[in-house]
């Protein structure tokens, strides 16, 4: 049998978590809190969840709980439930401690996890901290399994959607500045959709190994990308991004 799978948490993240879930075909329906009474209403009609009558139902109705709620609350909303030992509270919150989880949720076993928003339409790598039966089993019907070795590799690894967020930004970026030259908007974000879709393709095809180097093979010498990268390196365009990178991560762990 199936492990029961319950939400605390209804916003934006439970929302493809679920599509998921309800597309892999869970032998049991899943549980969802019903704080955000909209989207979990919602969320029920669309992949035939049960809406608790509060976040205590959801400890009661489930094996394995899925914290899904704001970074800014903290544990607070899984603290002073009544959890069981034989339960495990995965957190897909951004910055949450190992520790401050495990006492919220004693005597459950605590998983740190995160996936991609991407993984509503193809599999994604599914990371978890500590190494735990219940979770691997639960991310494997997302995608390949990724156990780290230590918090700090998880977060890092854990910020890498965040990254894709602001990469997001970049792209929106150049799709404007193409629609300020004369381009119509609708050609602009073709051109944008079919880049995307090319470079995925691309880094498909080329296997293992970094990106450094499909980035060579694109710089024909003398040609308008290599120009392009070398005025980039010469305003030194990705130390901004790293530097915003290292302000994520030393947030997750709560070093500034």
């Amino acid at each position: 049998m199936s492990a029961r799978i319950g939400f605390i948490g209804t916003g934006r993240f439970a929302r493809f978590l679920t599509a998921v879930l309800d597309r892999d075909g869970a032998a049991a329906p899943v549980t969802l809190s019903p704080r955000n009474a909209a989207t979990a209403a919602e969320l029920a009609a669309a992949h035939g969840a049960v809406v608790a009558e509060s976040n205590a139902a959801v400890i009661d109705a489930s094996d394995i709980v899925l914290l899904t709620t704001r970074a800014e609350h903290g544990v607070k909303p899984a603290e002073g439930l009544n959890w069981r030992a034989d339960q495990t509270a995965v957190s897909l919150v951004g910055g949450l401690a190992l520790g401050d989880l495990a006492a919220a949720v004693a005597p459950a076993k605590a998983v740190k996890a995160m996936t991609s928003y991407a993984a509503a339409h193809v599999p994604c790598p599914f990371l978890i901290y500590p190494e735990d039966a219940a979770a691997r089993a639960l991310g494997e019907r997302f995608g390949a399994v990724h156990a780290l070795d230590d918090e700090r590799a998880f977060e890092a690894a854990a910020a890498m959607p965040v990254f894709f967020a602001l990469l997001l930004g970049l792209l929106a970026e150049g799709e404007g500045w193409c629609v300020d030259q004369g381009v119509a908007p609708e050609l602009a974000r073709a051109q944008t959709v079919a880049g995307l879709r090319g470079l995925a393709a691309l880094v498909e095809e080329a296997g293992e190994g970094g990106l450094a180097p499909l980035v060579e093979t694109m710089a024909t010498p003398g040609g308008l990308t290599e120009g392009g990268i070398a005025d980039l390196q010469r305003h030194a365009a990705m130390a901004p991004w790293r530097a915003a990178m290292d302000r994520i991560l030393a947030r997750a762990l709560g070093e500034r």
